[in-house]
């Protein structure tokens, strides 16, 4: 378990980055239920993330992708001061 939350926190971490204006992120890690571990990267951007569309060839396009085969579910909640978009394992 602790690979996934580790590949999961790098790609969302990367897409906060990647993706957004945000000069800081903060990585939240919290047990919503028994047997539920929730990994979420709060920034202040607002734009809400979409998976991609890569063709074989991109680089680049497949961080939720991944996210989405690592995980249990993911999604994310918007704020008054931006966003956290966040996996659950």
């Amino acid at each position: 378990m602790a690979e996934l939350g580790v590949q999961v926190v790098a790609e969302l971490v990367n897409n906060a980055i990647d993706h957004t204006p945000c000069r800081s992120v903060r990585v939240l890690v919290t047990r919503p239920a028994e047997g539920v571990v929730r990994i979420g990267v709060a920034d202040t951007c607002r734009d809400t993330p979409e998976t991609g569309s890569p063709d074989e060839d991109s680089e680049e396009g497949r961080g939720l992708l991944l996210v989405d085969a690592l995980s249990w579910r993911w999604g994310y909640d918007r704020k008054r001061w931006g966003k956290v978009v966040w996996a659950e394992l």
